[in-house]
């Protein structure tokens, strides 16, 4: 039982690191370092249909919220994030 359990195991780690090395990662050209997501708007991308691409924040309409800056595409999207930030914030710390 232990034998088989072992087996199971060392399978699906073999598994797992086969999937991950065929991932594919695109790296982001864009992305404006310090700001949370490369400066992607974070309050565009609940606006968005799902599969949609990312529209990129200015400079000229950011926020700080706990010590992270975020950009956003407009005044209006920087204005909703102001109001509910929490909301906003990537799930988990992902940024």
């Amino acid at each position: 039982m232990m034998r088989s359990l072992l087996h199971c195991g060392l399978v699906a780690g073999v598994y797992s690191s086969e999937i991950i090395s065929q991932l594919e990662i695109t790296p982001c050209y864009d992305c404006e370092e310090g700001a949370v997501m490369g400066g992607y708007d974070t309050v565009q991308m609940f606006k968005s249909q799902a599969g949609s691409q990312g529209v990129k924040g200015s400079s000229s309409h950011t926020a700080t919220y706990e010590g992270y800056t975020f950009w956003f595409s407009s005044a209006s999207n920087l204005a909703t994030f102001q109001d509910d930030p929490q909301k906003y914030v990537p799930a988990y710390g992902g940024f």
